[in-house]
């Protein structure tokens, strides 16, 4: 199924659908040449499902949600070319939470909690590391550490 609908050379709803390993669903509607809504879903190994809100160039929500060992959930939201909140949760070998909420470009709190072999990890290394900003100054970092390092830095 492939539904198009345009006015003044500007999609204003296109609806795809297929069948064999490629969109199962892609919904995307625009105005005045800005996307205004794009929603993308996928079946083999790529995206899950994808969606993006759009307000006069500038991201206002993407909601990302993948399947293989890759992001299983990304969700950011912008304003004004700030980022305003970032959510990325990952599977395998990677980040399993990272939350960070910005303003006006000064990191006011920056969560991340690691499993296995990278920056803030299982072994040898951070569990958790919390850190909040304020004007560009360190105002609190938090440490846990597991293994031959510290158990606790504040």
């Amino acid at each position: 199924m492939k539904i198009e609908s345009y006015y003044n050379d500007v999609n204003r709803m296109k609806i795809e659908s297929y069948y064999n390993d490629v969109n199962s669903i892609n919904i995307e509607s625009y105005y005045n040449d800005v996307n205004s809504m794009k929603i993308e879903s996928y079946y083999n190994d790529v995206n899950i499902m994808k969606i993006e809100s759009y307000y006069n160039d500038v991201n206002r929500i993407k909601i990302e949600l993948y399947y293989n060992d890759v992001n299983r959930m990304k969700i950011e939201s912008y304003y004004s070319d700030d980022n305003r909140m970032k959510i990325e949760s990952y599977y395998n070998d990677v980040n399993r939470m990272k939350i960070e909420p910005y303003y006006n470009d000064v990191s006011r709190m920056k969560i991340e909690s690691y499993y296995n072999d990278i920056e803030s990890y299982y072994n040898d290394v951070n569990r958790m590391k919390i850190e909040s900003y304020y004007n560009d100054v360190n105002r609190m970092k938090i440490e846990s550490y597991y293994n031959d390092v510290n158990i606790m830095k504040i």
